[in-house]
């Protein structure tokens, strides 16, 4: 085992300004008068991360004295993985309850802390004498390969939730500019990046022979107090990911798969909501004004939110959201081929026929025409 020494000054300071960070967004994320679950969840992660960098920070202190500490903050790695999936699961899932299997995903960490305090009686007594502390890389290889193939299996894991998201908020609303995906892809790339350092520090390590100075696990502390920083950064220039509203609304978003089994509505029903569907979009046009979603539209249908979601996500094989913006890129077409180049300009086209924001249009418009609104309008 090797001889921990006290951090250099500017690794303290960056260790304490992370700790008090984590601290501070934590209780911030808790003090939120509409928490959600996913709130709480995020707020134990960062309150998690605080105490893995302040541990670090006081572990040189006071390892000899208390060794547990030591087995305590060497076992925190393993708990990153398992907070994003928690995290991204209840947000996007907009759940009210944590899962039971949630447990499950803990057990690494608490094998990993009952392996140090068990099978290696003499670091936790502290029987060999000195200051030492220890890290994932020093004690065991089966946890060390462990720890390093979880934390990408969770980052996938995270990814195929976060597209399994944006398939059925497709199928719930017609625009997605109210919900702030980047925030999540700054957790998962953050994390990630961590990761690469914590591989990269494992190689130095291997290369060296595993007798490298304690300076290369400092890099994994530098990478977690980026992430940190990050999140701060994030946190407070993001909106809300999921509204409330939305949250709601998504309830009534097809299953995964796109496809509705056992729904009770008779195909005689499907064809005449099928119908009025298309005379109110022709002749009412909601797709103009605000953000429209489908229990909105399935009450001017007459239907409920269910069966209304069944029509409009099966309306020629296509989700409520290409559905809705095929009407809108339609429109724009039509004023594009109306007026000369004297006419609106692209952003005032876009906005009259329903669209949000300039970025959402180019998108949307582009993946409609395969040509970007100026390319349509100077080739038409």
């Amino acid at each position: 085992m090797e001889r921990c020494t006290i951090a250099a000054p500017g690794m303290s300071a960056i260790l304490v300004v992370a700790t008090v960070q984590s601290w501070f967004l934590a209780a911030l994320v808790a003090s939120r008068r509409d928490r959600r679950l996913s709130d709480t969840v995020l707020a134990i992660w960062l309150l998690l991360m605080g105490m893995h960098t302040g541990l670090y920070y006081v572990l040189p202190r006071v390892g000899a004295a208390l060794p547990w500490v030591s087995a305590l903050n060497s076992a925190f790695p393993f708990l990153q993985g398992p907070m994003l999936y928690f995290y991204v699961d209840t947000l996007t899932g907009s759940r009210r309850r944590l899962r039971a299997s949630y447990a499950g995903h803990l057990l690494p960490a608490a094998a990993f802390v009952a392996y140090q305090w068990w099978a290696l009686p003499a670091i936790s007594t502290g029987t060999h004498g000195g200051t030492r502390t220890l890290h994932i890389f020093s004690v065991s290889s089966f946890f060390t390969g462990l720890l390093l193939l979880s934390v990408p299996v969770y980052i996938a894991w995270s990814l195929v939730l976060i597209g399994r998201y944006r398939q059925r908020l497709a199928g719930a609303v017609s625009t997605s500019d109210c919900i702030d995906l980047g925030w999540l892809r700054t957790l998962v790339a953050g994390l990630g990046f961590v990761w690469v350092v914590v591989f990269g520090t494992f190689l130095a390590r291997a290369l060296a022979g595993g007798d490298s100075a304690h300076g290369p696990t400092h890099l994994v502390f530098w990478a977690v107090a980026l992430f940190v920083y990050a999140i701060g950064y994030q946190a407070f220039r993001q909106r809300h990911f999921v509204s409330e509203p939305v949250a709601e609304i998504m309830k009534t978003a097809p299953p995964p798969g796109g496809k509705y089994q056992k729904s009770g509505l008779p195909e005689a029903e499907v064809q005449r909501l099928d119908e009025r569907l298309l005379r109110v979009m022709e002749t009412e046009r909601p797709w103009r004004g605000d953000p429209l979603d489908v229990p909105s539209l399935a009450a001017a249908l007459g239907a409920s939110r269910n069966h209304g979601s069944q029509v409009l996500n099966g309306h020629e094989g296509r989700s409520f959201h290409d559905f809705v913006n095929g009407y809108r890129v339609a429109a724009v077409k039509e004023r594009l081929a109306e007026g000369g180049e004297e006419g609106p300009s692209l952003l005032e086209i876009a906005l009259a026929s329903g669209f949000r924001s300039k970025a959402t249009f180019n998108r949307i418009f582009k993946q409609h025409t395969g040509r970007t609104p100026s390319q349509y309008r100077a080739g038409r």
